[in-house]
């Protein structure tokens, strides 16, 4: 029988991306499906209209995005989430993802790359950071950069598949037409795998 397969979206800038990584491969081990991973990137207007310009935040704004982070380290106090000083840009990472999956190493790019990110030890759209990233997980950062406008049109084009679907927030797993909107929602993707699995 083949593995249910499960689509997850997420961005390498969200907390609540990085907070429900172990709990997205628990689930692999728990059940026979295959995760299909699709790092995509919310759009700047997007980000500014939920929270603002960085250096222009409402009082409300500004208890949103504190909320947000307290809520990630409430959830995971065992990792380090430390706000970004200001909007990244993720398609890089995005990109340089695919291509670490494309080279049978993008889960481990996983692993690597959002502790490094909400540790403020590399940013999302920095070449030479995620170069070094690639680098150190044995791939040629140099093929990456010669590729680099196909992977950033992967990137574009799977963000607006996640959008087409009925996606507005990450991370997000899809399952049989279903979407599942954030860590506290995977208890929910493994009853209905767990049901259909029966």
């Amino acid at each position: 029988m083949k593995p249910q397969k499960v689509h997850v979206y997420f961005d390498f800038k969200s907390p609540y991306s990085f907070i429900a990584m172990d709990a997205y491969f628990s689930l692999q081990k728990k059940i026979p499906i295959e995760l299909v991973w699709h790092p995509i990137s919310l759009p700047l207007d997007v980000m500014e209209k939920n929270y603002g310009q960085v250096s222009k935040r409402s009082s409300v704004q500004l208890n949103k995005v504190k909320y947000l982070y307290r809520d990630c380290r409430r959830q995971r106090p065992d990792l380090m989430i430390r706000p970004p000083i200001r909007y990244f840009d993720s398609r890089l990472s995005a990109a340089a993802c695919n291509f670490a999956f494309e080279n049978e190493k993008g889960e481990l790019f996983i692993q690597k790359c959002f502790p490094k990110v909400f540790s403020r030890e590399i940013e999302p759209d920095n070449i030479e950071h995620l170069s070094k990233l690639l680098e150190s997980l044995g791939l040629d950062s140099s093929m990456f950069k010669q590729d680099q406008e196909r992977f950033f049109k992967k990137t574009t084009d799977e963000w607006q598949e996640f959008v087409n679907q009925g996606g507005f927030g990450i991370p997000t797993a899809a399952y049989e037409n279903e979407l599942f909107w954030g860590a506290l929602q995977i208890p929910f993707l493994e009853k209905k795998l767990s049901s259909t699995e029966s």
